[in-house]
């Protein structure tokens, strides 16, 4: 695999990544963290479950993911408000 269609390949795997975990905070959102099933999160991330599941063993691993993602997104708007 060239290093081109790997980076590519790469880049297309993170936006799925992201993808559900934005989905993710809007069924948690509207309907709470319990609530959220797995069949819903694909349909609303537009994924199949396979997709999901190669991402994401449990729901419990997309709360982890989500939090990250949250702890990271405001890390980098306090980032950018000090420069």
């Amino acid at each position: 695999m060239s290093e081109e269609s790997y980076a590519r390949q790469h880049a297309t795997y993170r936006g799925v990544h992201e993808s559900i975990i934005l989905a993710a905070k809007k069924l948690i959102a509207q309907q709470g963290f319990r609530a959220m099933n797995m069949i819903e999160l694909a349909s609303e991330a537009e994924v199949s479950r396979a997709t999901l599941y190669n991402h994401f063993r449990d729901k419990e691993a997309i709360g982890v993911a989500l939090a990250k993602y949250e702890v990271q997104e405001r890390s980098e708007e306090h980032t950018s408000e000090l420069q």
